[in-house]
Formats: structure tokens, C-alpha cells, sequence
């Protein structure tokens, strides 16, 4: 039995002195008035890109993430995904990067990039209150601007069905889950709460990160991470 208590999306960092709010709206903006770093060539590109087939209207393992043969990219929407993704590669406002992603936007050398709340602390060091936060920009795949979306991660505590304690340990993480706790972990940890209730809060609101990670978990902005394969 999984309690929810909290959610991680990627979002997009960006340097408020090279970016301005109406720059990322769409990713066509985004390159042409600026540069984006992200990882288009090794391990984790796939993490980052496969949502837009999602964004493109197509399924990854069935419409609940748990079919094996639910995927059904080999389609129109697939390949213009795949063209996409392949054009990225002569557009001059995207940087390929990965683990220098980092020094790259501390640099000046890219305005922008993409990821999860991991690596706030670290864009934060480096740009201080320069540092930007906003949901993913709009994308045109070939049939006009649709909403990036990106994976959305739950992260819950598990109570085992054969466990020797079930009524204690269902209590607990209830507990653990609970709005009460979700906001000292916002508070002492900056995790970000799943419950509406306290995502609603003016301490979410008021969070950059927090509220960009919310937006991000809305319907057309984001899809659970596939259980499968």
C-alpha cells in the first residue's frame, strides 16, 4: 500500500538577466533569444525527451504506464517526435550537456536547461537570485505549439501487505503523509507536498520551485512515470 506524500517534475532553470518572461513561453523563443543546455546525446536523454510523445498525443505502456505493448509511437506523432528531436541538433540555441551542465549556466555559456528540483541547491549557488524557475515553454512538433510535458515522479511511503504490524504501519505512514507533516517537510526539507491542500498554501504559491513543480504536475503538463517495462 503506497502514501503519497510528495512530487518531483522537471522544470525549466533559466538566467533572469539573459531570459525574460516572454522569451520562455515556447521553446522557439527560448533558442532564438537564448541557449538551452540539455542532454539530447547520452544516458538520460530519454528520461528528458520521451514525454513528447505524450505532448504529441501518443501513449508509452497504455494509458495507466503498466502495458508492456501499449506503446504507440509507430505512428505520424511518433516520427514527428523523432524529426524534432533530430532537428535539435542543428538548432544554435540548444547545447548539448549532461554533466557540465552546471559550469555551462554558471559560465554564461547557456541561459537555460532543464531538471528536477536535485539540482536547485546547486543552480541557486551559482546564480543566486538571477536564478529563474518556470514549467516547461510550449513546443511546436509540426501541428502548432502544444505544452512540453515531462515525467512525474510520486514519492510515497510503502507499507507491506505482509507485513507483521499492518494496522501500526498503515497508521504511521498515514501519518507520515498527512498534510501536517507534508508541511514541515516543505518547511525543513523544501520537498514539495502532493496534498492539494497544502500545495494550495501561500508558502507554495510564494515558492519558485514549488510552484513551478505543481504547475508541472497538472493534467497536459506532465504524465506518472510509466510502471513498465
Amino acid at each position: 500500500y503506497g502514501y503519497p506524500y510528495g512530487i518531483e517534475s522537471q522544470v525549466l532553470y533559466y538566467n533572469k538577466t539573459q531570459l525574460g518572461n516572454d522569451d520562455i513561453k515556447s521553446w522557439t523563443s527560448l533558442t532564438s533569444k537564448g541557449k538551452v543546455g540539455t542532454n539530447l546525446a547520452s544516458a538520460g536523454a530519454n528520461y528528458i525527451f520521451s514525454p513528447l510523445f505524450y505532448t504529441a498525443g501518443d501513449t508509452l505502456y497504455g494509458a495507466n504506464g503498466e502495458k508492456a505493448k501499449g506503446t504507440n509511437i509507430d505512428n505520424k506523432k511518433g516520427v514527428s517526435v523523432l524529426k524534432w528531436i533530430k532537428a535539435q541538433k542543428d538548432n544554435p540555441g540548444v547545447v548539448q550537456s549532461s554533466t557540465n551542465t552546471l559550469s555551462l549556466l554558471q559560465s554564461g555559456k547557456i541561459s537555460a536547461t532543464l531538471s528536477g528540483p536535485w539540482s536547485y541547491n546547486d543552480y541557486k549557488k551559482a546564480l543566486g537570485d538571477n536564478l529563474g524557475i518556470a514549467p516547461y515553454p510550449t513546443v511546436d512538433l509540426g501541428s502548432g505549439e502544444k505544452q512540453m510535458q515531462a515525467f512525474l515522479g510520486v514519492k510515497l511511503f510503502g507499507v507491506k501487505q505482509d507485513t507483521k504490524q499492518p494496522l501500526a504501519a498503515m497508521k504511521l505512514a498515514k501519518y507520515l503523509s498527512s498534510d501536517k507533516v507534508q508541511k514541515l517537510g516543505f518547511k525543513n526539507s523544501h520537498y514539495v507536498p502532493s496534498s492539494k491542500k497544502v500545495q494550495a498554501s501561500q508558502d507554495i504559491q510564494n515558492d519558485a520551485l514549488a510552484k513551478a513543480v505543481v504547475d508541472m504536475s497538472k493534467k497536459g503538463y506532465s504524465t506518472p512515470m510509466p510502471k513498465s517495462p
